[in-house]
């Protein structure tokens, strides 16, 4: 009976030990890395749930150790990415969302964030190539379709960005941002009782951006 209690006992404070290692995923993760620190999958996860946390140097810094661990794994490469795209730092952005797709060019993630990129950085044909990538990857990709109709309205495709929205919108019906962006192009173009009916079901979904803008030019009042 002593004997079985002292089982229970350590089973209580081992299971007691590994809830207080998986309290997130930074702690889970750097409990991993004390155990396995040449490990480039642990690394890159560290990273990232420093990322999460918002330290993103401390995110790169792990990046950086996952790369040089393992230099054909196409992950790190990727997060750093979307950590220099966050920051602001576009060159080093580019050269590892280039790096990661080079690495594993089947990844329409990756393609997705290298366009959302290029969209941010006023680089709109090389964001819709990257937006085609990821479509073709993976045709159900819904934000690929709206991103690539933003990028079309800022060259001034209007009917490509609304071909674009339309399938967002069919694919997901309570997409906000594709009912507000489609509002927004139809305004462009004057078709006032398309932009209010879209700005409307948008407004109701949360994202009031255009119908506020139409109301400001006396639409959609």
């Amino acid at each position: 009976m002593i004997i079985l209690l002292l089982i229970a006992a350590v089973n209580t404070a081992l299971t007691y030990q590994r809830n207080k290692i998986w309290k997130n995923d930074y702690t889970l993760w750097s409990d991993c890395l004390t155990k396995s620190p040449k490990k480039a999958r642990v690394n890159n996860a560290l990273g990232f749930a420093l990322f999460k946390n918002n330290e993103f140097e401390k995110a790169i810094y792990y990046y950086n150790k996952a790369s040089l661990l393992s230099p054909d794994y196409f992950q790190p490469y990727y997060n750093r990415g979307n950590v220099y795209a966050k920051l602001g730092k576009d060159q080093p952005a580019i050269e590892n969302f280039n790096k990661a797709i080079t690495l594993q060019p089947d990844c329409a993630d990756t393609y997705y964030h290298r366009g959302t990129f290029y969209g941010k950085t006023e680089q709109y044909q090389l964001a819709i190539e990257d937006f085609n990538n990821a479509i073709r990857l993976n045709p159900n990709y819904i934000k690929s379709y709206n991103n690539r109709g933003i990028a079309h309205t800022r060259l001034g495709l209007y009917q490509k960005a609304i071909d674009d929205f339309n399938e967002a919108i069919r694919m997901k019906p309570d997409y906000a941002d594709a009912w507000n962006n489609r509002a927004f192009v139809y305004l462009i173009l004057s078709d006032n009782i398309s932009c209010c009916r879209d700005a409307r079901k948008a407004c109701e979904l949360g994202n009031c951006k255009t119908l506020e803008s139409a109301a400001g030019k006396r639409i959609c009042r």
